[in-house]
């Protein structure tokens, strides 16, 4: 009698044991959809990582403090030092970030599907960001070009007007003294000029896609070149221009018209910042399997203390930043 009943204990004992352990599991997966259900609500990573742990805390007592990759201050609820032991370290899925238990174990279920849970939202309020800030720039682009259309359109207007009335004078007869007429040309080839330069500023839209997203095809270095020394002939009247292009160099594989904008604007300022009857070298040839297109100018030397500077936006050289205002050029 005294076995049977030692065994009945121990089998109720054991009986209670699951019971109370199947409730405590209960529980915690009840906990988690509560958990699961608040995170979802969240739209940014910063959002996602403080109500993860304020939400753990709240559902799981204790205290918690999670670390996320790529920001600096870790997110921090209820009581994390009074705790002399070590905490449970857990890792978020992907490695985004570590996440600190204090005062409280869940189990080992109960761990790994926090694990999960918090990568899965940190990675969905990520590619939220991520989503915002394409679509903020695409309204941006479109707003740019809406702006710059409409600056085009009022531009064009009284420049048709420059244009027609210089385009009569210089055919006419009636523009007496070869000053006069020259000062007709100038101002011919400068309405030109002004509507090169309202179509290169309705291409920054161009450029701006094209960084995001370039071309590749077969271009000739040799055919830009030749192209852009044909559009900027008028400027280049004063210059030596000197090219050596071998006529067997290989095409380049890349955008036709950012190669063309590129040596366009250095082109540009290779005569800008050079004096007059000067010479300027264009040059190319093969590199192993690149190919080297060079522009040099005859002119004063970049100050080596200034050379870190020449690619910030609308960086001028101290030495020649005076000239080159006097003479007007942008």
């Amino acid at each position: 009698m005294l076995i049977t009943a030692l065994t009945g204990s121990q089998l109720s004992l054991r009986v209670q044991a699951r019971a109370a352990e199947s409730e405590r599991r209960r529980s915690e997966m009840e906990r988690l959809q509560q958990l699961a259900a608040a995170l979802l609500a969240t739209d940014t990573v910063s959002e996602a990582s403080d109500r993860a742990i304020r939400e753990i805390v709240a559902q799981f007592g204790g205290g918690a403090i999670l670390r996320v990759d790529g920001i600096a201050i870790p997110f921090q609820a209820g009581v994390t030092d009074a705790y002399s032991c070590e905490p449970l370290i857990v890792r978020t899925l992907n490695q985004k970030g570590v996440l600190e238990l204090y005062g409280t174990e869940p189990s080992v279920e109960v761990r790994s599907a926090l694990v999960n849970l918090i990568g899965l939202v940190l990675d969905r309020a990520a590619a939220a960001e991520e989503r915002n800030r394409i679509e903020s720039a695409q309204r941006g682009e479109e707003l740019r070009n809406t702006i710059l259309n409409a600056l085009a359109h009022n531009f064009r207007t009284p420049l048709t007007c420059i244009k027609a009335a210089a385009s009569m004078m210089r055919g006419s007869d009636g523009v007496p003294g070869t000053c006069s007429r020259e000062l007709v040309e100038v101002i011919d080839e400068e309405a030109d000029r002004l509507d090169a330069l309202i179509r290169d500023s309705l291409d920054l839209s161009r450029i701006q896609s094209r960084q995001a997203n370039p071309r590749v095809e077969d271009c000739s270095l040799s055919s830009i070149v030749s192209g852009v020394l044909e559009k900027m002939k008028r400027y280049l009247a004063r210059q030596m221009i000197v090219v050596d292009i071998p006529e067997d160099l290989p095409v380049v594989r890349g955008d036709r018209f950012l190669l063309e904008q590129m040596v366009t604007q250095v082109l540009d300022n290779a005569w800008k910042y050079a004096t007059a009857g000067a010479r300027i070298w264009i040059s190319a040839q093969e590199a192993g399997e690149e190919v080297v297109l060079t522009i040099r100018n005859e002119g004063n030397q970049i100050p080596e203390e200034e050379r870190g500077l020449v690619f910030d936006r609308f960086y001028r050289g101290s030495r020649s930043r005076a000239s080159i205002e006097e003479r007007g050029w942008d």
